[in-house]
C-alpha cells in the first residue's frame, strides 16, 4: 500500500490489522509515504492496537500538516500507549490543515488524563474550521 501512494492520491484508506504491532518504525514509513500526498482529501487510517507509542503519533501529526487540502479525517489510534506529549503534537498539527471539516477520532485507551483529555478537546475546539468532532 505505501509503494503506491504519490502526489496525485486525493482519497487514501490506510488499514493495519489490530494488534499487528508496527511500532514506531511501522508509523514513521508509512508517514514518509503519507508526507508526499499533498493533495489529500479524504484520509481513513486505521491504526488501533500497534502500539505506534509517543514517537508514532507525532510522525503522524507532522505528516499529516503537509495535506493542506485536508478535508475529512477519520483515525482509529486506539490502544497504542500514545501519552499526552504524542497526541498533543498530533492535534496541533491539525490546525495546518486549513480545509479540515470533519474529523472523527478514535482516541481511546491511550496514556492520557482525563484532565489532559480535556486540554486536548479544547485544542480541537480551536480549529475553526472543524464542523463535525466525533470521539
Amino acid at each position: 500500500m505505501i509503494q503506491v501512494l504519490n502526489s496525485q492520491t486525493i482519497n487514501l484508506q490506510y488499514q493495519t490489522k489490530r494488534k499487528n504491532q508496527i511500532g514506531s518504525k511501522g508509523s514513521y514509513a508509512l508517514c514518509q509515504a503519507l508526507s508526499s500526498c499533498t493533495n489529500l482529501v479524504t484520509f481513513m487510517l486505521l491504526l488501533g492496537w500497534n502500539q505506534i507509542g509517543e514517537e508514532g503519533s507525532t510522525y503522524l501529526g507532522v505528516a499529516l500538516a503537509n495535506c493542506k487540502k485536508l478535508q475529512s479525517l477519520y483515525v482509529d489510534i486506539r490502544s497504542n500507549q500514545i501519552g499526552y506529549s504524542g497526541a498533543s503534537i498530533f492535534f496541533s498539527a491539525l490546525k495546518n490543515c486549513a480545509n479540515l471539516s470533519t474529523l472523527q477520532i478514535w482516541f481511546q485507551n491511550n496514556e492520557i488524563k482525563q484532565t489532559e483529555e480535556k486540554l486536548l478537546k479544547h485544542k480541537l475546539m480551536k480549529i475553526k474550521q472543524l464542523v463535525q468532532y466525533y470521539k
